[in-house]
């Protein structure tokens, strides 16, 4: 019986092993002077190229404190599993490293592509807000980082509000063009994503759920609306204030319906930029299927991994995005009811069916950022939502004519750390109220006492700086004021008082010049994002491959 071949992997990995013990360095042929070259250490230009596959801007991920969670890394290179790293941000710099706990090289992106998967556990002691993601390894390039990636949120079993945003069009980034002018056709440009930015954050839905056409590159035509492919850009970058975390999913007005070509580059494009098209995300037991109904291979997706997610017993509710209405895009039968389909396109808001489950539209957002409400909530094991019973008031306007919010916020002093006490006042003009609000207050250091409100977490920043994140509950068509006050009479107490046990590090925030608003100028367009590394690319699915260690 002839011997078994070693593999060259496995001729590697042996002689990686016994290189280690001097006593066993003869058995190897060749000059012992070159011995250390059977374990190199990369140089830089060698190092292996990371892709951050999951989380991305499109789909983020949702763990509480101390909870653990899944990255996706794609490379073809074996790295040592140990020298991974992560770190997780506020947007002010206050920064939580995690425990990377498990690490597997058996496939990622629903096993299509080859890379590892991070089993990261998050700190307990880390602030509920939304994260910056950084994920780095010793021998490769890199940090990889990913604005808005991670949702840390106080308990995902508890009761909460979605927000449904559809049909933005947003079609320049200055609302001074003059096609963007008219409130009646709606704003249709990046400002009215950032006139409604604070007033998302002080609603703080768990979850914005952005179902197509953000932008409007094209008519249904396939006729180019912009002529710049730098729209998708245009849209992105005006999310750069939200600090909630947003999903998003293709419409018909950002590719090119009638040129497969052209609409390969439209994809790769936005995967380039926000990540994948088709998936699922999980909030707890609540999972949620996003679907692209102008992609064959989404269709398959969703026809295998929606059904497959009643086989199992952790999903206790189920929500599926997509575009279009249901008659063109997916439709479970009444085996596979999900709690809710949301839909947009016919800028509506109606109850497209009631049975076997609620099929929602909501109205076009181009129209003074109208978005719909969707409270969710867990009886008997099973995620709910009551959102068919009055659908019409669900549906709320963000923002009233040039921009002015429907949910105002007034500071009594300066929020921006200098201020030892402040007065807050919140003004509700929305027929819904919100009982999960947050104000970020920014204090001089010290340990504050805020009366209306429940402070959730403190933590320092640069600068001397205190944060404090208050949960705010607020009626419909009502206010609210907070008062804050220190807590201590001297500076010598303040400076020490809010020292946790294992304080976070204070990292520097990105250049302020990256996160501003873009210049306003008639028509002028996003700069380009550095996230954009793949913008010409074609990017088909590849089937899993080992790790070339």
């Amino acid at each position: 019986m002839p011997p078994n071949k070693m593999s060259r992997r496995d001729v590697l990995n042996y002689m990686r092993a016994i290189a280690v013990y001097p006593i066993a360095r003869h058995l190897i042929p060749g000059d012992e002077a070159q011995l250390p070259q059977l374990v190199p250490r990369r140089s830089a230009a060698a190092q292996p190229v990371l892709t951050l596959v999951n989380p991305r801007l499109a789909h983020p991920i949702f763990v509480e404190p101390g909870g653990e969670c899944n990255i996706e890394v794609e490379t073809t290179a074996w790295l040592d599993p140990a020298r991974w790293s992560v770190l997780l941000s506020t947007d002010l710099g206050a920064a939580w490293s995690c425990q990377v706990v498990d690490t597997s090289d058996q496939g990622i992106d629903y096993g299509r592509r080859a890379g590892w998967r991070l089993r990261v556990k998050v700190p307990s002691d880390i602030t509920p807000e939304l994260m910056i993601l950084r994920v780095s390894h010793l021998d490769a390039a890199g940090p990889l980082e990913e604005a808005r990636a991670v949702s840390v949120v106080p308990s995902l079993w508890t009761d909460g509000y979605l927000l449904h945003l559809t049909d933005e069009h947003v079609m320049f980034d200055s609302v001074k063009h003059y096609a963007c002018e008219n409130p009646r056709s709606g704003y249709r440009s990046a400002d009215l994503v950032r006139w409604a930015t604070p007033v998302v954050n002080v609603l703080n839905p768990r979850l914005v759920i952005n179902s197509g056409d953000q932008a409007h590159q094209y008519a249904t035509t396939g006729y180019r609306y912009t002529y710049n492919e730098d729209i998708y850009r245009c849209y992105l970058t005006a999310k750069r204030g939200y600090r909630v975390p947003s999903m998003m999913v293709l419409g018909n007005h950002e590719v090119h319906e009638k040129d497969a070509a052209q609409r390969a580059r439209d994809w790769a494009r936005w995967e380039g930029l926000a990540g994948r098209r088709y998936y699922h995300i999980r909030l707890g037991s609540l999972w949620i299927f996003a679907h692209d109904y102008l992609d064959p291979a989404s269709k398959a997706f969703i026809e295998e991994r929606y059904p497959a997610s009643f086989s199992g017993g952790d999903v206790d509710g189920r929500i599926i995005v997509q575009h279009h209405t249901s008659a063109y895009g997916y439709r479970p039968s009444e085996r596979y009811a999900p709690t809710a389909m949301l839909i947009g396109h016919l800028h509506s808001q109606r109850v497209e069916s009631r049975w076997p489950y609620p099929i929602l539209m909501s109205a076009a957002a181009h129209n003074y950022a109208t978005a719909s409400m969707i409270r969710i909530a867990r009886r008997n094991d099973r995620w709910t939502t009551n959102a068919t019973d009055d659908w019409a008031r669900c549906g709320l306007r963000l923002v009233g004519d040039n921009g002015d919010p429907n949910i105002a916020v007034t500071y009594a002093q300066p929020n921006d750390g200098s201020a030892r006490a402040n007065r807050v006042t919140i003004t509700n003009k929305l027929v819904q109220g919100f009982n999960d609000g947050r104000i970020r207050l920014v204090l001089a250091d010290g340990r504050y006492a805020v009366r209306g409100g429940n402070v959730l977490h403190r933590y320092r920043i640069a600068g001397g700086k205190a944060v404090v994140l208050v949960q705010i509950d607020v009626a419909a068509r009502d206010g609210l004021e907070l008062e804050v006050t220190a807590q201590t009479s001297t500076l010598a107490d303040m400076s020490t008082a809010l020292e946790p046990a294992d304080p976070p590090q204070i990292v520097e925030p990105a250049n302020a010049a990256n996160n501003a608003p873009l210049d306003s100028r008639d028509g002028e367009l996003a700069p380009l994002d550095p996230g954009a590394t793949r913008d010409a690319e074609l990017l088909t699915p590849q089937v899993y491959l080992p790790l070339v260690r």
